[in-house]
């Protein structure tokens, strides 16, 4: 699975949506759309067919790992 720039996604999502909206990514591989919802503040649903658990673990481990970095951002600017 190629995992490109988080910054095309964003472009999309920032430009085409509003805080809050939801995104829907059909083919969500290592869950960069994913990423970018979380620092747009989107929601996001996506799937992926597959049954590698090693990408599976991976794509939970970058979704948890921005969703926290994110809340700490957040406590940070209050």
């Amino acid at each position: 699975k190629a995992v490109f720039p988080v910054e095309l996604p964003s472009l999309f999502i920032n430009t085409w949506g509003k805080e809050g909206n939801l995104w829907y990514d059909p083919y969500s591989g290592m869950g960069t759309t994913a990423v970018a919802c979380i620092r747009a503040k989107r929601n996001f649903i996506g799937s992926e067919m597959t049954s590698d658990q090693k990408i599976i673990k991976a794509y939970e481990k970058r979704i948890r790992d921005e969703e926290h970095l994110m809340k700490n951002q957040t406590k940070l600017e209050l």
